[in-house]
């Protein structure tokens, strides 16, 4: 897996510390390691690290083991006299790997575009824009279902209506129809999908569908995407793709 997470037990002050994960230099497959999440928990005097490594072409690194890390803690730059950067022993630190169940859980929406121009031939000239984007969308879940993650998928068509034409509006609603990845809804959605092919009409409209699948995510009421500052829990991942064949036409 890419995500390696890193526990340490030493009798420090959390607030007062900046952590920082690197690579050992002999393992040259990596090119920057990234701490995505801190936890602290104070009552047992522990710091709990998501941490993710990535290559020169920015993909995550994995089969990474303990031997490739090193962590060091230092002092804010805000208050240099705290203390001095140190290097902590492997002993004082509890390296996993967490299997694909142990992930904090994904929500991943798919916004596919529904204008017209998706009807034309894509540039293999053997497929609509529309045909190949779906296809992308079915590889894509079959992926993360071999995986066996815990990745939930909502797949939302969008387009700018007009006189004669409905469009597909983006709203909460359009948006919180998550399924896992690997159901067999997500094969029935895809392809109610190509079965619309035909009736496209719509003008491109991508920025007001970003917006609101932003503005959903960044619901701090809705507890499945921001957990609690208290709750203990990993922040979900969650992901916005958006697949279209052109610009804003609108």
């Amino acid at each position: 897996m890419s995500t390696i997470i890193a526990s340490w037990t030493h009798k420090v002050s959390f607030s007062l510390l900046i952590v920082i994960s690197y690579i050992n230099p002999s393992f040259a497959q990596v090119k920057n390691v990234e701490i995505i999440e801190a936890i602290p928990e104070r009552n047992e005097g522990k710091v709990t690290l998501r941490i993710k490594a990535y290559d020169q072409n920015n993909k995550p690194v994995r089969e990474l083991e303990k031997e490739n890390f090193n962590l060091t803690v230092c002092p804010p730059k805000t208050k240099p006299k705290t203390g001095k950067c140190q290097t902590l022993n492997p002993i004082d630190i509890n390296w996993k790997i967490p299997l694909p169940e142990e992930l904090p859980p994904a929500w991943v929406i798919v916004l596919l575009d529904f204008s017209g121009s998706m009807k034309q031939l894509d540039s293999s000239g053997e497929k609509t824009k529309l045909e190949g984007a779906i296809a992308a969308i079915r590889k894509f879940n079959q992926d993360l279902a071999d995986k066996g993650e815990n990745t939930k998928i909502s797949i939302v068509p969008f387009g700018k209506g007009g006189k004669n034409c409905s469009g597909n509006k983006v709203t909460k609603k359009e948006l919180d129809n998550f399924v896992l990845a690997g159901n067999r809804k997500v094969e029935q959605s895809l392809k109610k999908l190509e079965n619309q092919l035909n009736n496209l009409c719509a003008a491109t409209d991508i920025y007001e569908p970003l917006r609101q699948a932003i503005q959903f995510f960044g619901n701090s009421e809705d507890t499945r995407f921001n957990p609690r500052p208290n709750s203990n829990l990993s922040q979900p991942r969650r992901s916005i793709i958006l697949l279209s064949d052109g610009y804003h036409s609108i």
